[in-house]
């Protein structure tokens, strides 16, 4: 089983994974400057302070979702009115130290930066037997190497929609392949943006050579 992510799965809707009753850490509200960027967070921003999602969870969210197909279709990218500077350092952080669990191993900490919508919806999108689920989410956490880690190149047209949430572009590279757009949604839940949807635009195969276009 791939580490579930929003950020750079393209053949799900989502990366993974808000504990909604746990407080913040500082780090939260800080924020992400854009001029930060880029970076390629550390695992050690994952930090004891972020409460995980529990393994139960993990698996009553796939046992709640109903499998469905995935495919080929247009979509339209919601518009709404720009977000302040705070509101995109806030869901830069968010993306930010997301990352940097995934980057540590520790998915279960991962998780708690999705709502529960997302959740459903990633495990809705691919049928995962409890028992892989259980290993995966229970191992115990194993960083990746830093020659394996995901950067965020940048974020760009944040934008504050009508229903409340927050999208924004966000671009990211893997080692070895084209960087790859994620157009993702956060929620504010207390005083916290987690992220709640997402659409994924893969490079065009054209523009990588040796790449058949088909």
């Amino acid at each position: 089983m791939k580490p579930v992510r929003l950020v750079s799965l393209v053949a799900l809707p989502l990366a993974l994974l808000a504990c909604g009753a746990a407080a913040a850490p500082t780090f939260a509200q800080e924020g992400t400057p854009a001029a930060a960027l880029p970076v390629t967070p550390d695992p050690v921003e994952c930090v004891a302070e972020i409460v995980p999602r529990s393994l139960d969870e993990i698996v009553a969210f796939a046992a709640q979702a109903t499998p469905i197909a995935t495919v080929a279709t247009a979509v339209a990218v919601p518009i709404g009115e720009p977000a302040d500077e705070a509101t995109v350092a806030a869901i830069a952080a968010t993306v930010r130290v997301e990352l940097a669990c995934v980057h540590a191993g520790d998915f279960l900490r991962n998780a708690s930066f999705y709502t529960d919508d997302a959740l459903r919806r990633l495990f809705a999108s691919e049928s995962i037997p409890e028992e892989e689920l259980r290993a995966f989410f229970g191992s115990p956490p194993a960083p990746l190497p830093a020659e394996a880690r995901t950067t965020i190149l940048t974020v760009t047209d944040a934008m504050v929609l009508g229903d409340g949430r927050v999208g924004a572009f966000f671009v990211f590279a893997d080692p070895g392949v084209p960087p790859v757009t994620n157009f993702l949604l956060f929620v504010e839940e207390g005083d916290r943006w987690l992220v709640d949807d997402g659409l994924t635009f893969a490079p065009d195969p054209a523009a990588v050579p040796g790449t058949p276009a088909a």
